[in-house]
């Protein structure tokens, strides 16, 4: 555990992204990267009275990568104020009639932007499906979380209950007192992965093979099997060479909007200029970015319940635990290590608390590789 980090965290706030949400210190500011849920939508703040301009400026770079491009019908709507054209990209989609959309909607004085396209004949399906989505938009203050199913975008909130949609989201955090500090999260639903072949670990191994002595030196600080709520992940905390932290965590699914194809959370210091290492030097130590990984990247979960992600509706005897991770059903649990008398110790813990710390394990040269099970399922008022 960190003072420091601990500090850090004596006032918190939770912010939203898609469909999660992290608890993070007061004073951090979420910043979205690419999000998508389906065709849309990405968000320009203030500039609702643009709408007409980010229609050409998309033309335009339509049109410099291919003359033959080609508009084939500007329509007003699908919402009071909105617009979109279909056009084919090329001589190709012209050959196979393939159609492309591009359009903008204004909301509460911003803009946000949408796009896709259809296959010769499904052109109305295929935008039919994307008009749900913008007519489910709607503004949302930066401080709002909502309460209901959909997805959280910059400045906006999709109602949307269905998760039929491919959805993919980006977001970090920036904290002030941590300048050189970013931690991100990445989700894409529909990624395809080879979860037998691929993942973080094994590609860990496969650098390794392939650089041989050439793989950079690197401090582990931990690195295996990680389980973040119903994610069965694992992860690989580095120090470099020159004193940056590269932390990370990867889990593979079966793309569905619990279990998507591809989550991945990261973790970097020594960042200046949006450069990992031109930092003079990182602002925390290895005890602190170990205390902020495991505080930010413990509070990962989803907004709301969706199909398939609540802890209840999974294996808990299953689940590997680490310390100070917040206990999802109270009942004896039982610590595992080597070091430990007989190789386990089992404690009490109550739903809603957080499993004991690395600090009830002083005499473990490693405490943070602790592994909890749940030995035995209790009940209390909070657990039935």
């Amino acid at each position: 555990m960190s003072a420091r980090i601990d500090r850090l965290f004596t006032q918190t706030k939770r912010v939203c992204f898609g469909r999660y949400t992290l608890e993070v210190p007061a004073e951090a500011r979420l910043i979205f990267g690419t999000h998508r849920i389906s065709g849309g939508f990405k968000a320009y703040p203030d500039q609702g009275h643009r709408i007409r301009d980010f229609l050409n400026e998309h033309w335009g770079k339509v049109q410099s990568n291919d003359p033959s491009a080609e508009i084939i019908e500007v329509i007003k709507g699908p919402v009071p104020g909105g617009e979109y054209y279909w056009y084919h990209e090329d001589a190709y989609d012209k050959r196979k009639n393939i159609r492309r959309f591009f359009g903008a909607i204004p909301i509460n004085g911003h803009t946000f932007t949408y796009e896709g396209w259809a296959l010769n004949g499904k052109a109305d399906q295929e935008f039919a499906r994307q008009a749900r989505l913008i007519q489910a938009l709607r503004y949302r203050d930066p401080d709002e979380i909502p309460q209901e199913p959909g997805v959280c975008i910059e400045l906006g909130f999709v109602a949307e209950r269905t998760c039929q949609y491919q959805e993919m989201f980006a977001a970090g955090i920036h904290m002030p007192s941590l300048p050189d500090v970013r931690f991100s999260v990445f989700s894409n639903k529909g990624a395809e992965v080879d979860k037998e072949k691929g993942g973080l670990m094994n590609g860990i191994a496969k650098q390794k093979k392939a650089l041989g002595i050439f793989y950079p030196s690197l401090s582990t600080l931990r690195e295996g099997a990680r389980t973040v709520g119903v994610w069965d992940g694992a992860e690989s905390l580095v120090r470099r060479k020159g004193g940056e932290h590269e932390f990370d965590w990867e889990f593979l699914g079966d793309r569905t909007v619990s279990h998507p194809g591809r989550l991945e959370a990261g973790l970097r210091s020594k960042i200046e200029q949006n450069v990992v290492g031109a930092a003079e030097k990182a602002s925390i130590n290895d005890d602190e970015a170990l205390a902020l990984w495991d505080r930010l990247l413990n509070s990962l979960a989803f907004r709301v319940p969706v199909p398939g992600g609540s802890r209840v509706e999974m294996n808990i005897n299953q689940m590997n635990l680490r310390c100070g991770d917040p206990c999802p059903v109270t009942g004896i649990w039982r610590a595992e290590h080597p070091g430990l008398k007989g190789g386990a110790s089992e404690h009490h813990v109550l739903c809603g608390t957080r499993l004991p710390g690395a600090d009830w394990f002083p005499f473990l040269k490693d405490p943070g590789t602790v592994v909890w099970k749940l030995a035995i399922k209790l009940k209390d008022r909070g657990n039935s």
